[in-house]
């Protein structure tokens, strides 16, 4: 398994119109919309969908623009599915505490 290389620095300025219209005929107004809030609000973008979709299209896209919170599950990323659901709830600092990894607050 490989390392890649990936620049975190955000560069990403303007969606150009013609590239808006692109994603537009691909996602859908919907899921655009939802793609330039997060963009506008600095969040994660996880590309998910069947095989030939587009995902890796948007992931190159919005790279390209400077964006480069986005993973798509075809290259940066993996998609993990959880399984059930939890019946013993806990606060997360319980947990990392008895794990080793953390200190109670």
């Amino acid at each position: 398994m490989s390392r890649q290389k990936v620049n975190w620095e955000c560069t990403y300025k303007k969606m150009p119109k013609k590239v808006k219209e692109f994603l537009t005929q691909l996602l859908g107004k919907e899921e655009v919309r939802k793609l330039m809030y997060a963009i506008q609000t600095d969040k994660w973008i996880m590309m998910v969908g069947p095989e030939c979709s587009g995902k890796s299209t948007v992931f190159h896209i919005l790279r390209a623009l400077g964006y480069p919170f986005i993973v798509d599950e075809n290259g940066l990323g993996m998609v993990i599915h959880t399984s059930q659901r939890l019946t013993d709830l806990k606060p997360i600092y319980d947990i990392l505490e008895e794990l080793g990894i953390g200190k109670k607050c």
